[in-house]
Parts: structure tokens; sequence; C-alpha cells
């Protein structure tokens, strides 16, 4: 590397000493890790050029293994350093594919002996101090703060017994607090002369000089932050409830970062095959799954650290974000049998390595490494495990390389898995890997795990009754597997066996306290069965287990959602978009709520940016309903008839698409067949769970389409004993009698659903309440 540059350079206003490890700027010398300066002086001998990631590798690591990885994370650690935005980089661009360009201006004479140092390089600022001392700045402030001082103990002492209100001792406070920049700012800018009060002018030049512009600019910003903190602190810390806050009532903000808590950042595959990039996934969740097991560490949820893939955050980003101290990440490279993986645990808030090792280490000793190098994150971490986290770390669960490799490379691709060939190519290694060991549990959770994802996505018997053997079958061989107990739980609440979902989400949690996916389960299969007050404090142990965890937020959303609080609902999608602003469904969670306000604009701009982010049933059903509100209805038949496509044993799209043809001329029999198939669809859904009271109703408005009027008000009749208070089925009751004619059961009907939190903005545009609209009592809802 350049000579000349070792010996010190400018970097626009920063001054960088590689022989000191320094950056020194305006706000101090910083030190940085050498492999980072060196990194940073390859760039500075190009500056303005590319310099390719392979040719900074050779430089600085010799290409050696997992130098990859370093290279991110020192670019990282500079950015930090630096205060630059790789969105709107100042001092280093990303070229995508390339490498990195230096764009700030790189100066070498300053490096030279004699060359004049900024004003804030100088003796650390002592002409400041200095400046400051002779404008009496410093004896301003004392005295200040001693009449103010005085002035408090007096208003504390005599305000009560005068029968002043507490609030006068407050602003007694707040007005002092106030004045105290003011009367410094004052001490800086003007002096007192036989004339009066003038603006300092004895030195001279002073006012025109550089030194005292950034001098005055540095003291006016002060300033103006210590008004700005101290606005922030009286606007907020009133006893009002923030509207969106926790259910439990706590603060919302999260709480100072845990010395124990932990990232699994995603494992880099040095291998090119995608079979090796699933493997080191599988090999990374596996990772985070045995230190989530751990009590004594508090681990970031994986969707959480597995966003952050490929992602240009630098490691103090990404910690604020996920809420943790520290991050391990690795690499691994696999030829046949033969395992490396080199780990890494850093710690984030100074961007260096605590500790890093390298295994060599054959398939079936996977499972041993992973626990090899869990301890050493313990011991480097000081924790002292208990005699229960000791027994999870012993944990083998089979002894089959072969199996351990088709489990592994199975999850890592039910992870990635976007569409149905992808999660049965999952279920395919899964499979593989029980023919090897039929008694491996994990790989039963897999196909338990796999199906539950088919019945999300398809809601087809088959998928449930296949999810629910699985999940059985790998609790038989491991009966406190916490994960399988939460993926039955959720394929319970999916099918509405709401009971049971809440027995095995408990399960979970008596296993794994802090298995926050299966908080957040339970809270929901509180929800669901009406007990909203023991829901409300679910979800805030949820908040409490993983206040940053956007995952939280969502679940929070869709309670809010359903109660029909949807402003409150959109404040909580706000944050999870805060959290992770490429998540398609958060976009169609937050269209989704604008839309139950009748906000149709906004909801349509997030419905179509989910859809840019992430074609799903759910973005185009969701933009088909708001065509369909719109009265836009070709269209609508256009977004339905793509989602259908997506989940074609869906009965909810089919009875939208129907819904839509039957709104567009010509297009009866398209609608009648609609309904049929919806018809034939949810009657298979209510085999599996008889008593879905939100099912049935649906299942009564598709017979009043078909003209089953009488087969239509039995089923109406029996939901409605189901579930007295929801609103879809007091809203499907008013569909089915406005389909009948019945005005006065229609409008009843709606009243209530309007009562329990049916956005009232919908119903003028309706085509299904057509029948009311110019009634008076509709009218005035």
């Amino acid at each position: 590397m350049d000579t000349e540059l070792r010996r010190g350079f400018w970097l626009a206003d920063r001054h960088v000493a590689p022989s000191q490890g320094e950056i020194a700027g305006s706000d101090g010398r910083q030190r940085v890790h050498p492999k980072a300066m060196d990194v940073l002086l390859c760039l500075a001998g190009a500056p303005g050029e590319i310099v390719a990631r392979e040719r900074i590798i050779e430089q600085v690591w010799n290409a050696a293994p997992a130098s990859d990885v370093a290279l991110t994370r020192c670019i990282s650690e500079l950015r930090h350093l630096l205060g630059d935005d790789p969105h709107r980089p100042s001092f280093i661009e990303t070229v995508p594919g390339r490498g990195y360009r230096l764009v700030a201006p790189v100066s070498r004479q300053a490096a030279t002996p004699g060359a004049q140092p900024a004003p804030w390089a100088r003796g650390g600022g002592s002409g400041f101090i200095a400046e400051l001392r002779r404008r009496k700045v410093f004896r301003v402030a004392a005295v200040y703060a001693v009449i103010a001082w005085l002035l408090i103990q007096i208003a504390e002492t005599t305000f009560e017994p005068l029968g002043i209100p507490l609030w006068g001792q407050t602003l007694v406070i707040a007005l002092l607090l106030l004045g105290f920049p003011i009367a410094v700012g004052m001490a800086w800018a003007l002096e007192l002369t036989p004339q009066g009060l003038v603006l300092d002018s004895t030195r001279s030049g002073t006012l025109a000089s550089a030194h005292d512009r950034r001098a005055r600019y540095l003291l006016l910003g002060s300033l103006a932050l210590a008004l700005g903190v101290f606005g922030y602190h009286l606007l907020t810390s009133t006893d009002r409830p923030a509207t969106g806050s926790p259910p439990s009532g706590r603060v919302s903000e999260p709480p100072p970062v845990s010395a124990n808590s932990i990232a699994v950042m995603p494992f880099v595959s040095i291998g090119k095959a995608v079979d090796d990039v699933y493997f080191a996934d599988g090999l990374a969740e596996e990772m985070l799954g045995l230190l989530g097991e751990l009590d004594e560490l508090q681990v970031a949820a994986r969707a959480s650290s597995f966003y952050f893939r490929n992602k240009d955050a630098d490691l103090a980003e990404i910690s604020r974000r996920l809420g943790v101290r520290h991050m391990l990440e690795g690499s691994v490279r696999r030829v046949g049998d033969d395992v490396r993986v080199r780990a890494e645990l850093v710690d984030a808030t100074t961007g260096f390595g605590i500790w890093s090792e390298t295994y060599d280490r054959k398939l079936e000793d996977v499972f041993a490494l992973q626990d090899e190098i869990a301890e050493a994150i313990v011991e480097e971490l000081q924790i002292v495990l208990s005699v229960k986290s000791a027994r999870r770390l012993a944990n083998r669960p089979t002894k089959s390389g072969e199996a351990i490799e088709l489990y592994l490379r199975g999850r890592g691709l039910l992870r990635a898995a976007t569409d149905q060939a992808a999660l049965d190519a999952a279920l395919n290694l899964f499979a593989a890997a029980l023919a090897r060991d039929p008694d491996f549990a994990e790989a039963h959770g897999g196909i338990c795990a796999t199906f539950l994802e088919k019945y999300n996505r398809s809601r087809a018997t088959d998928d449930f009754r296949a999810g629910e053997s699985a999940c059985r079958q790998a609790l038989t061989i491991r009966p406190l597997a916490s994960g399988v107990h939460t993926d039955l739980g959720h394929l319970y609440r999916y099918s509405g066996q709401y009971a049971e979902a809440e027995q095995e989400f408990e399960a979970a949690l008596a296993h794994d306290a802090n298995d926050v996916e299966a908080a957040i389960g339970l809270a929901r299969a509180l929800a669901e069965q009406g007990r909203y007050e023991q829901a409300e404090a679910a979800f805030g142990r949820a908040v409490d287990l993983d206040p940053v965890y956007w995952g939280v937020r969502q679940a929070l959303g869709g309670y809010y959602f359903s109660r029909g609080r949807f402003k409150d609902a959109i404040e909580q999608y706000r944050r999870v978009l805060e959290q992770m602003p490429d998540y398609a469904n958060g976009y169609n969670n937050l269209g989704g709520a604008f839309y139950m306000l009748g906000r149709f604009d906004e909801a349509a701009a997030a419905f179509e940016h989910a859809l840019e982010l992430a074609p799903t049933k759910a973005g185009y059903s969701n933009l088909g309903s708001v065509q369909y509100y719109r009265g836009r209805f070709s269209d609508a038949v256009k977004m339905y008839r793509r989602a259908v496509t997506l989940a074609p044993e869906d009965h909810q799209l089919w009875g939208h698409l129907a819904d839509a043809y039957q709104a567009s001329p010509g297009q009866e029999q398209a609608a009648l067949e609609s309904y049929r198939t919806a018809i034939g669809l949810a009657e298979q859904s209510l085999k599996i769970n008889a008593a879905d009271a939100e099912t049935m109703s649906t299942l009564a408005y598709y017979y009043a389409n078909v003209g089953s009027p009488e087969r239509a008000r039995d089923l109406i009749s029996q939901a409605l004993k189901l579930a007295p208070d929801s609103v879809f089925v007091h809203y499907d009751t008013a569909l089915v009698h406005a389909r009948a004619g019945d005005v006065e059961p229609a409008l009843r009907a709606v009243e209530r659903a309007v009562e329990l939190g049916y956005p009232a903005a919908l119903l003028p545009v309706d085509p299904g309440l057509k029948l009311l609209a110019k009634i008076e009592r509709f009218k005035q809802l």
C-alpha cells in the first residue's frame, strides 16, 4: 500500500493517522480496527475509483477464508466511525456486484511536516476552550447554576405551605432550564463595556475568522440540541398514554440492551451451489434455535436477524434495530462429508471481534459442533448455565451425517420458500432424512413446519391432517420440543381449534419461557376465543420478551385490527415497517387498516407497494378488494383471479372473485360457478372445525347467492349462536338478509356490526348492501 498515505492524510475534513490507528474529526478521535484501517488505505489509494472486493480481500487478507464477511464488517465499521449513510454516502459508496468507491476527497498535503491542522485539532480544542474562558462563559454558567439551585430550594420549601400546586415547582424548574442556554449564549455573544452591552469584538478579526465561525456554530448547535432535548422531554413526560402503546400499559421504548443479548446472522456459504447455501442457512437456524433455548441468553428472533442478509447496514444499525449487544457471524464450506465452519462473536457496540474459531468436522458431528460453539459463547460472555440449559446443550438428535445434511438443507429451503414447489422440495428433503434415521425428531418437526406453511397458504384439508400427524410424531420421539409445540399450536389456530392451540402454546412456554413466537400465538388464541382481557395481558408479556421484534408489533396490530381499532393498528404496522422496510406483508397489513377506514387511495398505494416487493395471494386479493369498493369491477376480477391462481383451495378468494363477477355486467354465470366452488371449499373447511362461526356465516352468504335462502338462514342462525359478538358474522348476516330482500333484519345486522367495530366508511360503497342505500337509518350509520 502507499507508504505516503500510511504517514497520514486528510479524508474530507477528517484526519486519518494509520500509524496511530485513529481518525480525528470535530467529534474527537476514534480508534479504528487495524483491518478496517487497511481497507480504508486500500480505498484511499484510488480515490473516486471502484475498487473490487476481490482486490481489497487480496491486499488486506491474502484471500483468507471468511474474508468476505470480514470485509463487509470493516466497511460497516468505517461507515459507523465516519457517520456515513450507506444509502446517501458521503465517504464510501457500495457499487453492487463490483466493490466500493471512496467518494470523499483525499488530501496528502496535511500529512506533511508543518501542515496546519484543522481548528478542532489544535491542542485538543484548547483554542476554543481558551475563548470560552476569555468570554467568561464558564463563570456565567457556574453562577447561573448556583442561583438556579437556590431558587429551586426556595420553591420546594415555600410553595406547598403557600398553597401553590405542584405544577408550580415544575414550571420554575422548566423556566430555569430554558434560561440556562440563553444565559450561556449571551455570555458568548456579548460583553459589558462603558457603552453598554455590545457584540464581543476585542480580538482583531475574531468574528470574521473561520475558527470563530466554527466555534459559534458549535456553541449554537449545542444550545439548540439542549433546547430540543428539553422540549422533547417536556412533551413526552406527560401521564397520557401514547396511542398504540402496548396493551400492558408499559412504556413502549425498548429497554437497555442486555449484555447477554445476541443475534445469529445468516452464515455465508463459501460454496457456490444452491444446496450449500441452504445447508449454511439451516446450520445458522439450528444454531439460533439452540441458543434460544438457553434461559440465560436473550436471542433476537430468527425473522429479524435473517432480514439483514445482503443488506448494506452497519453493525451499529443492526444492533439498534435488533436490540442486541453481540452478533454471531460465520461461514460454511462443505466438501462431501467434510464441513469447515468459521464462527466469530462480535461486539456490535465497537465492531470488534471478541472471539473466533475455525472448526473442521464430519457431517455427523455438526450438532456436536453447534454445542461447542454455544459453549464457547457462554464462556466468552461469562454466563453460568443452569442444569436445565446444560442438559439442552447435551442433546444429540441423530448420529447420521446424511440425515443431518438433508435436514439442514430442508430447513434452509423451507425458510426461503416462496411457492408450493419449494415447499414440496423441502418435504422431500425431510422425508429423505427420516429414511436415514426414522427416529430423527427434528426431521418430523421440519415436516410439521412445512405442512403448517402449506396449510396457511392453501387451507387444504389434507395439508392440515399431514401436518398434525407429523407434529404428533415429533412429540412422541421428543416430548419437550418447544418449537414443535409452537408449530402445532399455529396449525390448530389456523384451523380454528383455538382451545387446542392454547394448550400447545402453553406447553411450548412451559419448556421455553423465552419462546416469543409461542407467546404471540397464545395471545392470538386467547383473542380468538373472545377472552380479550387475557389476550391483552398475553400480548403485553410478548412485548416484554422482545420489545424490538417486529413480529410482536405485527401481531399486536392484527389484534387491534380484529377489534376494530384501525388507527391503533396503523401505528403498529408503521412500527413494523420502520424495522422491516422491505416487508411485503407489512404493507399488506397497513393497506388493510387504511381500507377498513375507507381511505382507499392510501390502501391501494400500500397494496401496490406490497406487490412490487412480493406477488402474493394476500397482495392481489387486497388490491382486488380496493378496486371492488371503488366500483372498478373488471380490475377487481383480474386481481382476484391472480390470487386464486396462487391459492386455489382458499374459499374466501373464490367468494371475492364471485362477488366481483356478480357486480360485472354479463358475468352472472361466472359468478355462480365461483360461488359453488367457494361453497365446496368452505364445506371442507367446516369438516375440520365445525364450530368456525365466521366460515359458517361466509358459507351462508355463498348459499344466498346461489338461490338457497333457507340453507343460508339456517347457517346464519347457527353462526350467531356460536359467535354472538363477531363483527364479521353480523356483517355476513346483513348480506344474507339484503340478498333475500329482508330490509329490517338486514338493517339490524348492519347496526350491530357497526356497533361491534365494522367500519361505517365502507357501507355506502358496498354493492352487497345496495338494498339499504336509500333508507335513512342506513345513511345515519
